[in-house]
């Protein structure tokens, strides 16, 4: 239909927006400047990975097996997915199956350590350049331990402290489910507003310090809607009544008004001394 689109809904129920949803957008953002590289210097084009019906589901059945626990997946000895046979190239363990005549056997763990180290060499410049090695430490982590370090697991792990239960197979389908849902209607619900209200209130403490650097006009509208209460007094007042979802629609308001000031401003995060906001004309506020 002439554009392309990519699948992020799913960001929304990571445990943590600053660890969890912070690697997984950088990943993401890094594999697709990856992805443009090879096109750019024409390593990787659409003969490498054919769009048939086989080869697309040939690539889905990884993601579609390890989601539900499989060690293992199979590749047809002939593949027309060029992309994937040097990737193969790279993953240890790899032998012709016993069970499928004509098919590769190759572990879902060891193929995670060949795409890690594909990016690691191949997009060494741009980790470099965007900084990521933190991202790339973290995302050996979760491969080396996915039972404690995946976004996965930890809403299991959350999911089943719900109904004090030891494995998502002890419970039938509907009970996990349920479990789930009450997981992330309370609990999650409040690790990301607490998350959020933590993160805005150190971004507020940087904005507070550096009022001067505000335009007038908003630095006056801000006084006037916190009704010259200062921005932390203010913040602290509310925060556990925020939290407790105890808060009147006033308050709300003018919490509201503190994060349009905040995007508005647009602050490096820590970095007001060297990158100051920028002061803006009247008119542009109007």
């Amino acid at each position: 239909m002439g554009f392309t689109g990519f699948e992020a809904r799913h960001y929304s129920l990571f445990e943590s927006f600053t660890q969890d949803m912070r690697h997984a957008v950088n990943l993401q953002n890094l594999i697709y400047i990856l992805a443009m590289k090879y096109i750019a210097n024409g390593k990787i084009g659409h003969g490498h990975i054919p769009d048939e019906p086989f080869v697309e589901s040939e690539r889905r059945q990884i993601i579609f097996g390890s989601a539900i626990g499989l060690p293992t997946f199979f590749v047809h000895g002939q593949t027309g997915n060029a992309f994937m046979k040097s990737i193969l190239a790279r993953t240890k363990r790899v032998r012709t199956s016993r069970r499928y005549s004509g098919y590769l056997r190759v572990y879902h763990y060891e193929y995670r350590l060949a795409l890690l180290d594909l990016i690691r060499t191949d997009g060494a410049d741009l980790i470099e350049m965007l900084d990521l090695n933190d991202t790339i430490c973290d995302l050996e982590d979760r491969i080396s331990d996915s039972s404690h370090f995946t976004a996965s697991s930890k809403l299991t792990r959350g999911i089943l402290q719900t109904v004090n239960a030891r494995s998502p197979m002890d419970l039938p389908a509907e009970s996990f489910n349920k479990a789930a849902e009450k997981y992330y209607r309370t609990t999650l619900r409040r690790i990301h507003l607490a998350e959020s209200m933590n993160i805005l209130r150190q971004e507020l403490k940087h904005i507070e310090r550096h009022l001067d650097a505000l335009d007038q006009t908003l630095r006056r509208d801000l006084q006037k809607v916190l009704q010259n209460v200062d921005t932390m007094t203010f913040f602290d007042r509310i925060q556990s009544d925020v939290l407790e979802d105890q808060v009147d629609p006033e308050t709300l308001e003018k919490l509201a008004c503190l994060l349009f000031v905040y995007v508005y401003s647009k602050p490096p995060v820590h970095s007001f001394d060297s990158h100051p906001i920028e002061k803006k004309p009247e008119a542009a506020i109007n």
